[in-house]
């Protein structure tokens, strides 16, 4: 397991908080990230390696179009 840390984006691109994620891989951290995206961008780091970057207005499209996809 590995451990890498979602760091909410503001405005002004600084981050101002984390959430400390510990994951399998890349591919199922960057899943729990795209949950944190609540109107701010998300950095998703390991380490010190840059792994993603999300996009908040492009999650929220995301997020609506798998709904539409695999309505619950």
């Amino acid at each position: 397991m590995a451990e890498y840390r979602a760091y909410t984006l503001g405005r002004d691109e600084h981050f101002t908080g984390f959430e400390p994620l510990v994951c399998a891989d890349d591919a199922e951290a960057i899943e729990q990230a795209k949950r944190l995206v609540n109107g701010s961008d998300i950095e998703l780091w390991s380490g010190d390696r840059l792994v993603i970057r999300l996009k908040a207005d492009l999650a929220v499209l995301n997020l609506k179009f798998s709904s539409v996809r695999n309505p619950t």
